[in-house]
């Protein structure tokens, strides 16, 4: 499952899903986030304090990222 409030492009998204693969593929419009959302997994870690909160949506005081895998 993936949940993002607040982060940089993205003022919202919940998003939860089934499958037997460990590969994913994120369908959506130019623009709406699908690159910024696979770097951010891809750095999570890495990141500083200061880089997360300049990731902070603009106008907002705090975001949220979750994300999850479960193997059933």
């Amino acid at each position: 499952s993936l949940s993002i409030e607040n982060l940089a492009p993205i003022k919202s998204l919940e998003s939860n899903w089934n499958s037997s693969s460990w590969t994913i593929a994120i369908h959506a419009p130019n623009g709406t986030g699908k690159t910024f959302i696979s770097r951010l997994l891809a750095a999570n870690n890495q990141l500083t304090e200061e880089k997360r909160i300049s990731l902070i949506r603009l106008g907002e005081k705090e975001a949220k990222l979750k994300f999850s895998i479960s193997y059933k």
